[in-house]
This record gives C-alpha cells, structure tokens and sequence, in this order.
C-alpha cells in the first residue's frame, strides 16, 4: 500500500539530503516531521519541535495523551473544567491555545467554545494506537491558520501495511485508596486484495473519582468509549481515495461538592459526550507535485450538567506539496472551516466561517544554509483579515553544530460564545457573565534563537524564545445594580519568554538518558496587573528520563523524575503553590515472541499536589500493562 508516496519521497531525496542533518540523512526519509508538510527532520524543521514514537509511549507507560506529552521540554500539565482533567500547555500559554490535530486534520474546539475551558480534545484515540506524536513549540498560522497560537499537537495514528496485523491491549491502575482506573483495547489493520487497506481499532476506559478527606470530588468518575476506521483505496500509483471515521462516547458521573461549613453534597452535574469525525482525501499528483484535496465533518453534542452543547466544525482542504527545481520546496493550501455552537437550553447559536490560504517555500541556499519563508491570510467572517508571516533560518555542518534563528506570527479569533453579545449566562443571583460582539483576536509575536550539536550517540540543543502577546481576552467586571456583570474584553498584554536545553546520550548499546530544562518568565505587560507574573507559569521545569534495556530477560528498565517549580496562582500574585517533584518507575518486559508487559510505579514518594480544589499530583499509583501483537 500507498507505492505512491514512497516513490515519490525517493524523488525528493537530493533536496532532502540538503535540507535534513548530515548526521540523519541516511535515515530521514523514515524521520520526516510529518507536521512541517516537508521533507525535513527535527533538526532543519523552521522552529522547535519534539517527536514521540509509539515505542517511546509504550516504555514510558502513558495510557493517555497528556501523561505522554509531560516529559517534553516546555509542556506541563495543568487541570481544568468542571470534571478537572488534565491538559497540556506549551510555553505559559493556555491549553485553549494549542492547535490538536488527529492525523493532521482538526477536532471540534470544545476546549474554546464551552464554558469553563473543558479539556475534551485529548482522548479521541487511546494511546495503544499511537504511531508518533508531534509537537510544535511555537506558532504555527502560517501552516495551520488560526488556532496554532501556542503550538501544534499532531497525533498520528498507526496505518495499515502490506500485511495484516493485530493488537490487543489493557491496563489496570490502582491509585493509593479506593481509586482504579482501567482501559482496554483492540486493533487491526491490513490490506484488502492489492488495492486497498483498512484500520479497525477500538477502546474503552474507565476511570474512578478521586475525592478528598471529606468526601468532595476532586476529579469526577469518567466512561469513555472510541472507535476508529479507516479505508484506503489504491486506484493506480498516483490516486488514492481515503475513508476515515472517529467517534467517541465520554460520561462523568456527579460531582461531591464541600460547602463552607464542611458539608459534603451531591451536585446535579454530570457529563454526557458523543463525538464523531467523518473524513475523506483524495490525493494525487498534479504538475509534479502532491496534490491533496480533503473535507472533515467535526461533531460534538455535550451535556454538562443543565447545559446542551453542539459543536460543529466542518472543514475543506485543498494542498499542493512538491519540489520546486532542485533548491526548493513549495507547500500551498488552501482551508475553509465553518464553526457553529449551539445551547439549546439557553436558546444560544452562533456560526462563523473562516477560509485560510497558505504558503511555504523551503529554500536550499547552500549544502548547509536554509530559509523557510511562509505566509497565512486568514479571512474571517466575524473580524478583520489576518496576515501571519513566518521567517526562519537553519544553518547544520557536517560536523554536527547547529544553529536557527526565526520570526512567526500567529493569532486566534474569540471563541463563539465569547465574541457574541448574544451570549449571557447567569452565575448565582448577583453575578453574570456576557460575551462581547466588539472582541478582536488574540495575536503573537514569536522571536527564536536556537543552537544545536549532534552526534550519533547524543543530541543537545539549546532554544531561547520570546513572546508578545496583544489583546488577550479576559473578563472586565462591573456592577449592574446588585449584580457584577463579568463581561469578556481584550483587557490584556502579557509576554513569555524562557529558555528550553535539551540533552540526549545513548551511553552505551542499551541504555538512554534524556534530560531537558526549561526556564519560563512571564508577565502581564497591562491593566491593573501588569508587572505581574502570569498565573499557573511555573518558572522552571527539570525532566531526567533514564532507560535501560536487559537483553538477557528481554526486558527494560524505566525511571523518570519531574521538577515543578513554584508558581502564581492568582493575577495579583498573593497565592503561590511550592515547586514540587515526581519520580515514577517501570519495569517491561516481553512475554514470548508477541506479548509485552509492564510494570510501573507513578508518583513513587506519593506527592499529592492539590490547589484551589484541583489535583495536580493525585498520589502514587501502582499500573500493570499488558499487549499482545499478532
């Protein structure tokens, strides 16, 4: 299957050879960062990236996406929503402004558009079924137009090859007290005669509230289910027709809730989710180049608590992709995406369009030098058109240094609910919050400095960045007779900046250390606040993982430790949480010739770490995985 795309990577392989490392050349037609849309590896991509493979998922043994991503240099994780789950953040920006994307094509943005900031994008496929996972650092609106303020999340599923294959797969976990987790999960994949393949995968998870001393929920008790197809058909070597279907159930149950005299309570909340995904992509050649032509239909119906959501987020692609001469690459494309929100038991609808067209030359100026150069305009129906340039330089010599440096630009329209007057919610008789028609998008300013030295048995790379931020949106209060009317506006400037250094060693055959360090300073930059540290930043960030293999007994030793610094958790930085620390440890080993299982011991010292009734650390856990291939 997919002949097509292969041979046609061969044919790139001169302007690849020059714009991947010396050092990977050999290997970059496999090592290829999928989301930069061209034949380059991490080190020549235009910005800062990290990649996850599904053997680094399964040693680590992450069961979900935000666990996997949490040894990442600039990414921690943060709780959020009435269910408090957890969503990673990039850089000291918020999760709602993180790009997700499912094999390259976009999910319906609860995050955004619901109330609360929920972190439902982050369980559409179970880990088990993960080929790799990118992640962009970094704007990304000259690719990916709105939405990539922060950074991209790419998840890429696994494909169906020339063979048949099969998995199965579970896991149990047991938190310290009565709390259990379990998921499980099945997949096969293979082709269909000569020209077609199909991807069948589906999972189930189950997940028990975690409550405190008095019996109030911290987290609420989730049931989720997914399913995944895929079908591809193989006309000729240059035609292939794509099939693709996601769906998903999520259900959290009520939620205990303490009052101020210490009485505990049942609420009436609870979460009722169905999702789905329907895709299709046609991809040829045309002119010498790739060309591709998609349409996703997005859909998420929502009950939480009394409120009905619906989401849809519909989407049409056109992209052509290919080598321009024998020193260039060209990517251009073009995006619509019609966004509707509906509440039906406050009577709420909204629905915008925006269609994108982008644009990025990879420029081969030397056997060492590159410059990207890449442009988004953005035409929204609701706001003013975006420009969203992008400018980055790479320069790798075949000794292995390494240095970029790098401009973009990104922005993100408001949320539906919160750029419509139409919009009023009450919060409690004297409080009430209101959207606003007269919002403007959120932008940023992204400067990277970024110097690099590879060898082949270790990696290290030193990344400094700086961000501006303009009209942030947040909610101006005032009084309306007895109630406060909390209304969104662009109220805010803010800046973050840090530095992220990354160390890599394979000191020797069987074993590998990976350690990263990221210092992160922000602040508000106006308003009653400015000077300011950002709320939920922590400044710095210390990741150590060490792995070592024992080929004798087939197995593999695990340790990872995280440092989470101090951090702010209030705007007028009166409240700070102490920095805290985590070490998990793992053990896997094989089982025979296709069995796998592991091992692991999260949160070893049992650090529980909770603020303002969110959990951040929930204590030690004891987890057992097992996999079968086949």
């Amino acid at each position: 299957m997919r002949t097509r795309f292969s041979l046609h990577l061969l044919a790139l392989a001169p302007l690849g050879l020059v714009l991947t490392s010396p050092v990977t050349a050999a290997a970059s037609m496999d090592n290829h960062v999928i989301t930069a849309k061209a034949p380059v590896d991490a080190t020549r991509y235009s910005g800062t990236v990290s990649v996850l493979t599904a053997d680094d998922i399964r040693r680590s043994g992450a069961t979900t996406l935000s666990r996997a991503l949490q040894h990442l240099p600039g990414v921690y994780l943060s709780h959020t929503g009435n269910v408090s789950q957890q969503a990673p953040r990039i850089r000291g920006f918020s999760h709602e402004q993180t790009l997700v994307l499912i094999d390259g094509k976009r999910v319906p943005n609860t995050d955004r558009n619901l109330s609360f900031a929920p972190a439902y994008r982050y369980n559409w496929v179970p880990m088990s079924q993960v080929e790799r996972i990118e992640v962009i650092r970094g704007p990304g609106s000259s690719l990916y137009g709105a939405d990539a303020m922060a950074g991209v999340i790419n998840i890429i599923t696994k494909k169906a090859s020339s063979q048949w294959q099969g998995n199965l797969n579970g896991s149990l976990g047991h938190l310290d007290g009565s709390h259990q987790n379990d998921d499980f999960g099945a997949a096969l994949r293979g082709p269909l005669g000569d020209k077609a393949d199909l991807s069948l995968s589906v999972s189930e998870r189950n997940e028990d509230a975690i409550k405190d001393d008095n019996g109030a929920s911290l987290t609420s008790d989730m049931r989720s289910r997914t399913l995944q197809a895929d079908l591809g058909f193989d006309f000729n070597t240059d035609n292939r027709l794509e099939l693709g279907l996601l769906y998903g159930e999520e259900k959290g149950g009520d939620i205990d809730i303490s009052d101020f005299m210490g009485t505990t309570y049942t609420s009436d909340y609870r979460l009722d989710q169905t999702r789905r995904r329907l895709s299709a992509d046609y991809l040829t050649r045309l002119g010498g180049f790739d060309f591709q032509a998609g349409a996703s239909q997005g859909k998420a119906d929502l009950t939480e608590g009394r409120s009905d959501w619906t989401i849809d987020e519909d989407n049409y692609q056109l992209e052509l992709n290919g080598a321009l001469g024998t020193s260039q690459h060209l990517n251009m494309g073009l995006q619509h995406r019609r966004e509707t929100v509906s509440r039906s038991d406050m009577n709420f609808h909204e629905q915008v369009d925006a269609t994108t067209l982008t644009l990025q030359d990879i420029i081969a100026l030397t056997s060492e030098h590159s410059l990207t150069l890449g442009l988004a305009y953005d035409h929204h129906s609701k706001y003013d058109a975006e420009f969203s340039p992008k400018l980055y330089w790479n320069w790798q010599d075949d000794s292995g240094w390494g240095l970029r440096a790098g401009y973009g630009q990104s922005y993100l329209a408001p949320s539906l609910r919160e750029g419509s007057s139409e919009y009023v919610i009450q919060a409690g008789p004297f409080r009430r919050y209101e959207g606003n028609d007269d919002l403007q998008p959120e932008t940023n300013r992204t400067y990277e400095l970024g110097l690099s030295y590879i060898q082949p048995d270790w990696r290290s790379k030193l990344t400094l960045f700086h961000n501006r931020i303009d009209n942030l949106i947040s909610t101006r209060e005032f009084q309306q007779g007895p109630v406060t009317v909390a209304r969104y506006s662009n109220v805010n400037k803010a800046q973050t900046q840090g530095l992220e250094a990354e160390f890599d060693l394979n000191p020797t055959e069987h074993s590998r250390v990976s350690v990263n360090y990221t210092w992160l300073d922000s602040q508000n930059r106006s308003g009653p606040h400015d000077g300011k540290t950002l709320v939920d930043t922590p400044e710095h960030l210390f990741k150590v993982r060490l792995e070592h293999d024992l080929p004798r007994h087939d197995s593999t030793l695990y340790a990872a430790w995280r440092y989470t610094g101090s951090q702010y958790t209030n705007a007028i930085n009166s409240d700070k949480l102490d920095a805290y620390q985590v070490v998990d440890l793992g053990l896997g080993t094989r089982l025979g010739a296709h069995a796998h299982m592991r091992f692991g011991i999260n949160n070893l010292f049992d650090e529980v770490i909770e603020q303002g009734g969110e959990l951040l650390e929930p204590g030690r856990e004891l987890k057992l995985t097992l996999s079968a291939d086949f």
